[in-house]
C-alpha cells in the first residue's frame, strides 16, 4: 500500500492518512464572515472522502484585516456557532445529515489558517490602494 495511505503524526496529533486540503479562499461565508451552509457542505464533503487533514484557512481576525468579500471570519465571538457547525462533521463524517459518501476515515484532523492582509484603510493618511475593505 502506498505511503499516501499511512497514518502519520504531526507533533501530539495523528492524522489518519497524508491526504491533505490546504487553506483556501472559498469565498463561501456571508458578507460579515460567518459561515453558510455551502462552507459545512464543503468541509463534510472533504472529511467523507477521507482527507486525513484539512486546514480551512483565509479566516480574518479583525474586521480591518479582511482581504476578500465573503472571507470567512474569527474575529468575534458571534462567529462561534458557525464555526463550530463547521467543525461537527469532521469530528464524525459517518453522522452527517448530508447525502453519504463512502468513508475511508473515521475522522478528519483539522487546522486553522488566520490571516490579516496588513493593508491599510482607506481613509488612512499614508494609505495604499486597497483591494477591498
Amino acid at each position: 500500500m502506498s505511503v499516501m495511505f499511512s497514518p502519520v503524526k504531526i507533533g501530539a496529533m495523528e492524522v489518519a492518512n497524508r491526504f491533505v486540503n490546504s487553506a483556501t479562499y472559498e469565498a463561501m461565508a456571508t458578507e460579515n464572515g460567518k459561515v453558510t451552509d455551502d462552507l459545512v457542505k464543503r468541509y463534510s464533503t472533504l472529511a467523507r472522502a477521507g482527507i486525513g487533514l484539512i486546514i480551512p484557512g483565509y479566516l480574518f481576525v479583525h474586521p480591518l484585516g479582511r482581504a476578500m468579500p465573503k472571507q470567512t471570519g474569527i474575529h468575534s465571538d458571534d462567529m462561534i456557532p458557525g464555526l463550530a457547525r463547521q467543525m461537527k462533521p469532521l469530528a464524525s463524517p459517518a453522522t452527517s445529515a448530508l447525502q453519504p459518501l463512502p468513508t475511508t476515515s473515521p475522522s478528519a484532523a483539522m487546522l486553522m489558517g488566520f490571516h490579516h492582509c496588513k493593508r491599510r484603510r482607506r481613509d488612512h493618511p499614508g494609505r495604499q490602494d486597497c483591494l477591498w475593505t
